[in-house]
């Protein structure tokens, strides 16, 4: 089934519940529209051997759409550009300055599902955004779709609030199959200023599924128990907003006895943490926004092929390898209008176990559309 057959059956699915509820059900079209010219230099491998540089530019295109059925129902459906064989990365490269390769043009529909949200709780199934609470992509990243049912729960505390998350999922290989499951719960407590979050996600491999194989270091034939803990504090500084960020993850499995390699030697190499600070918004025009990240993420301290992929060249063309590493992560973003938003960022990485490092600037332009 190609693209445009893709794309005319989610709209289909997307229009059917609003035609059928006419003017009660409202129907809402949103998305957005990233230029990026990207540039890594200065690198070498894991021998110490010097890595080409690479200057390219690369768009990303996301359309979200959402139907309300009524009595707390709502139709979600997304499409967006990236390759079938990835499941972390949504960038086509249009043009490379160094005579790389560049990629084919791809639409892809990857997220749909029927959610219902009451006051205090709610249920959604389907294929979905990471319905839990995240920081950042260091853990998971955001453009990786898992396909299950999720749940939520809020309870009043003592003047705070306490939501409750919990859901099991087939694990994406890629855009089109699945191997593996996810099952998480995590509890996250908001009281004024402060949120705080913590978590177990258990990643149950389906070493019987050939589909696996598609993910790097063995990630598709390794279970993963990761406790996250999270926590964000948000204060205004020069009356803007300051929000510092701190985020642990510590894998539980025991890797001493496996008879995978890559598991056994780095048994030990099991935690990783960031620590961020942003101040300032891009709410309006002229807004400005600043950040900054620090991060220290283990071989196997979280599962890299459902973690962040783009602030080193590591891995392949379709699947990152972005944990055994360490580094610096600078960003600036400027609301020009309402819709338009020009960012830079700066990210210094190093691997932990090895010569390997990197350096990597881009400039986006994001229309909201």
């Amino acid at each position: 089934m190609n693209a445009r057959t893709h794309i005319s059956l989610v709209a289909l699915a997307l229009a059917s519940p609003a035609a059928i509820a006419q003017d009660t059900a409202p129907f809402a079209v949103s998305g957005d529209l990233r230029l990026r010219f990207e540039q890594d230099w200065d690198s070498q491998t894991a021998s110490g051997a010097k890595r080409e540089e690479r200057t390219r530019a690369r768009i990303r295109a996301r359309i979200n759409a959402k139907a309300e059925l009524g009595n707390g129902f709502v139709f979600k459906g997304r499409v967006r550009t990236g390759g079938d064989g990835s499941q972390q990365n949504a960038n086509i490269t249009f043009a490379d300055f160094d005579d790389n390769r560049t990629d084919e043009l791809k639409v892809v529909v990857d997220q749909y599902s029927l959610v219902w949200q009451g006051s205090s709780g709610g249920v959604e199934a389907g294929r979905m955004a990471f319905p839990f609470f995240t920081a950042n992509e260091y853990f998971w990243d955001g453009d990786v779709s898992p396909l299950g049912v999720a749940g939520n729960a809020s309870v009043p505390m003592f003047g705070a609030k306490l939501k409750l998350n919990a859901g099991g999922f087939k694990l994406p290989i890629g855009l089109r199959d699945y191997a593996g499951d996810l099952f998480a719960g995590q509890a996250v407590l908001e009281s004024g200023a402060a949120t705080v979050a913590a978590g177990v996600f258990g990643f149950d491999a389906d070493v019987d599924d050939s589909d696996r194989r598609l993910l790097l270091d063995g990630n598709g034939s390794r279970d993963y128990t990761i406790l996250a803990a999270n926590a964000q504090y948000k204060f205004r500084v020069g009356g803007k907003a300051l929000v510092l960020n701190a985020d642990l993850y510590q894998n539980l499995e025991d890797y001493a006895r496996t008879a995978d390699a890559i598991s056994r030697a780095n048994r030990d190499e099991r935690t990783g943490y960031v620590v961020a600070a942003a101040w300032g918004d891009t709410n309006g025009p002229g807004h400005l926004q600043v950040g900054y990240r620090y991060f220290h993420i283990e071989k196997l301290a979280v599962n890299a092929s459902y973690a962040h992929d783009d602030v080193a060249r590591f891995g392949t063309a379709a699947q990152a390898a972005l944990t055994d590493l360490e580094g610096h992560d600078v960003y600036a973003n400027c609301a020009i209008t309402s819709a338009l938003t020009i960012g830079v960022r700066a990210m210094i990485v190093e691997r932990l176990s090895n010569r390997e490092d990197a350096k990597r600037a881009r400039v986006d332009f994001i229309y909201k559309l």
